[in-house]
């Protein structure tokens, strides 16, 4: 599966900024295609000659390390609460911010990956990683972006869609003879059988045990097969429809 990345699965599109792009907008460009005809204010008109246009914004965002606990350093956020959730004024949403200590990047963008190990047993159902409330200093993430709406887009309806934002996903590559797929290398060697039927068929309880004490503590797990990995074509929208592209992701496809 080498071939296929994270990026690959979740960036598609071409590498152009967002401010060129709007200054050119369908609607900036609608208004004049229909400047001189009769029926410009027509809803049908406005139909013939501007499609929805559809701009990628993975590129040009800024990222800073909130905290869990100290308001100070979680951008004024945290005071009298008990979680991680956040309301408020967000100045820091605002045109004037100041991000210039921000780091720079492009999404799709994890900071967990980024993060060290640490040797603490309890944090096995994070990878090992420095997560959660014993961890307030690398649990709490802040992502800015700034853009401009030409006038011509005044009155137009305009969304920002994020896509691939998920939390406690897993995935599995199986091979097809230990995990037992019920496909042709999955198949059973009918000789020595009294020794491979409670060996794979333990193997296979091992897995329904793992994948349903995970979803116990909330992790969404898929399971890609060994045989899959020949039709890049075909495995890539299942990925893409699990990591929440096309919605939320869903229980572990066969």
């Amino acid at each position: 599966m080498s071939g296929i990345s994270r990026r690959d699965l979740l960036c598609s599109g071409l590498a152009i900024s967002a401010s060129s792009l709007l200054a050119r907008s369908a609607w900036g460009r609608t208004a004049a295609l229909v400047a001189g005809y009769p029926e410009a204010g027509s809803a049908g008109a406005l139909a013939a000659v501007a499609p929805r246009e559809q701009l990628l914004f993975d590129f040009g965002w800024k990222f800073q390390f909130g905290h869990g606990t100290d308001p100070v350093r979680d951008l004024g956020f945290g005071n009298d609460q008990g979680d991680f959730a956040k309301t408020g004024e967000f100045e820091f949403s605002k045109a004037k911010f100041d991000d210039s200590k921000w780091r720079a990047l492009n999404l799709p963008h994890d900071w967990a990956i980024e993060l060290p190990f640490v040797r603490d047993e309890e944090q096995n159902s994070h990878g090992y990683k420095p997560l959660g409330r014993r961890y307030p200093e690398t649990s709490v993430g802040w992502y800015r972006r700034e853009f401009e709406i030409p006038a011509s887009d005044l009155g137009r309806r305009i969304t920002v869609e994020f896509d691939g934002a998920f939390r406690s996903v897993l995935i599995f590559v199986n091979g097809c003879f230990w995990h037992s797929h019920d496909c042709k290398s999955g198949l059973i060697p009918r000789s020595n059988q009294d020794f491979w039927l409670p060996k794979l068929r333990q193997n296979k309880a091992r897995d329904g045990k793992n994948l349903e004490a995970l979803a116990e503590l909330g992790w969404k797990a898929l399971v890609i097969w060994q045989c899959e990995l020949k039709d890049r074509r075909a495995l890539r929208p299942k990925i893409k429809r699990f990591l929440g592209r096309r919605g939320s992701p869903t229980k572990q496809e066969p």
